[in-house]
């Protein structure tokens, strides 16, 4: 295959890797590949982005109105509850934090916490700033160090995938990580079972994007993190997508979902859902650790 640089702890450029596919959704000339162990994939050529004025692909694919129903940011703070619900969390850094719409599920949750948001974006700032207020709504990382500031809980959500430069980006968050602060991250996974179930080539051809260099599954997760100097506390498989999802993508093979779907079997997907978690086949995952 030759040498490419791919720079990732997980990576060691070598003949082990092998070519899961030829071509990615946006991208006909990237490809996709799969470590020797199997849970880590990466694209290569690394594809390029820009994040200035990052439209996301749901919008592109007219999926707004099919994933704000999923009511996301509420299902993640059930989720993830208890990290937040701690006597020694007083301040919180979201970083990719968007328009803001997960920090406002948090404040409403808990209205005494301090909290900050980091995006590059310009399109949603004036919705950030309406959340966090605007001495708290940041640009960059390196805005952040340069203020020492320091934060109890460090999160970002789909946001690591998309890192190029991961261990300098992990050196920054070590930077604003307070003494005994944790670190709390949600990726995809490629443990999604629309993958590693069902094998569904149409899904698998739409999942593999640009946007994402590098695709996670918990024990990846936990090793790129471990590599860096971070400790693991606990890895939480999440299934955000139910029956309905899975049904319509082996159906009719593409996203978007389908009512008749989700009225016949919305009895059965909150227990579909946890027999996933459970047996760690899920197309979400999160990582808590610490330094």
């Amino acid at each position: 295959m030759g040498r490419m640089k791919i720079y990732h702890p997980l990576v060691e450029m070598d003949s082990s890797h092998q070519v899961l596919r030829k071509g990615i959704f946006d991208d006909e000339d990237c490809s996709v590949y799969l470590t020797s162990e199997k849970d880590f994939a990466f694209l290569c050529p690394s594809p390029s982005v820009d994040y200035k004025n990052y439209k996301k692909r749901v919008s592109d694919l007219g999926l707004d109105k099919y994933k704000k129903n999923k009511n996301a940011n509420q299902a993640r703070m059930e989720k993830v509850y208890d990290i937040f619900n701690q006597t020694d969390v007083d301040t919180v850094l979201e970083i990719g934090a968007s328009d803001g719409s997960f920090l406002k599920v948090l404040k409403d949750q808990f209205p005494n916490l301090k909290i900050t948001a980091v995006e590059t974006d310009d399109i949603t700032l004036e919705s950030r700033r309406e959340i966090v207020g605007k001495d708290n709504s940041f640009s960059s990382l390196d805005e952040l160090i340069e203020k020492n500031r320091e934060f109890d809980i460090v999160c970002f959500f789909h946001v690591f995938e998309h890192i190029k430069e991961v261990a300098e980006f992990l050196e920054k968050i070590k930077k604003i990580l307070a003494p005994n602060g944790r670190v709390l991250i949600e990726v995809p996974s490629l443990d999604d079972p629309l993958l590693s179930i069902y094998h569904s080539e149409p899904y698998e051809r739409f999942y593999f994007q640009k946007q994402h260099p590098f695709v996670y599954t918990a024990s990846s997760l936990e090793r790129t993190l471990e590599r860096s100097g971070f400790s693991t506390i606990q890895t939480i498989p999440y299934q955000r997508y139910g029956l309905e999802n899975h049904i319509s993508w082996m159906v009719k093979k593409k996203p978007g979902g389908n009512s008749l779907y989700n009225k016949l079997f919305s009895p059965i997907d909150k227990k579909y859902r946890v027999i996933l978690e459970e047996h760690g086949k899920t197309d979400t995952v999160f990582w808590v650790g610490k330094l």
